[in-house]
């Protein structure tokens, strides 16, 4: 096919764009210029067309933002041969961050939104989407006698209660302690209260 410019066969560079989130936009460049800027999923082609036995560069300008998304190319380069060139594929994926939260001792950690569960000596490693607000409670197991929690990581302090927004992954650990741990541990004579 190609178009003659300047009594030279030029040719097109495009492909498909796939899984781009809806209201998103993606800015792709070929040869680190020529930007195209999408709004849809399906067919692209770039505006610049290049000469036979020119080289292409596909590559993601500026991924998706809102929401956050990760894009990236397949066959993108390499050298027009008399074609266009039409096989550039774009895939897109929603990027999530991942909570890791540890529980030492006996009680649970509540996470919401999610419904999700934690027990005592687990870790359980959940993900959410950019910018989601989490809160964590913990609570002692009715079986201990409460002797308050420590947190860790991600999230410090002794209340039961912690929040945080997954703006990249995060990690905490709470420690629940027994009553009787409390007292013999101030006392000077640590004691094992499970």
């Amino acid at each position: 096919m190609g178009t003659v410019l300047q009594g030279i066969p030029h040719f097109s560079i495009g492909g498909t764009l796939n899984n781009l989130y809806p209201v998103s936009t993606l800015v792709l460049q070929n040869n680190g210029g020529d930007d195209l800027e999408l709004f849809n999923n399906g067919s692209f082609t770039f505006d610049t067309l290049l000469p036979n036995g020119a080289g292409y560069d596909v590559s993601v300008y500026r991924q998706p933002q809102s929401p956050l998304q990760e894009c990236t190319v397949s066959n993108g380069s390499g050298i027009i041969a008399g074609t266009d060139v039409d096989d550039v594929v774009v895939n897109c994926e929603r990027v999530e961050y991942q909570l890791k939260v540890t529980t030492l001792g006996k009680g649970d950690v509540d996470i919401q939104p999610g419904n999700l569960h934690c027990g005592g000596d687990a870790v359980c490693i959940n993900s959410f989407f950019p910018g989601a607000d989490v809160t964590l409670t913990a609570d002692h197991d009715s079986s201990w006698e409460e002797g308050g929690l420590d947190w860790s990581g991600s999230c410090t302090g002794s209340d039961r209660i912690c929040s945080l927004t997954m703006d990249e992954n995060k990690e905490t650990t709470v420690q629940f302690r027994c009553l009787l741990d409390r007292v013999q541990t101030a006392a000077g004579a640590p004691v094992d209260s499970e």
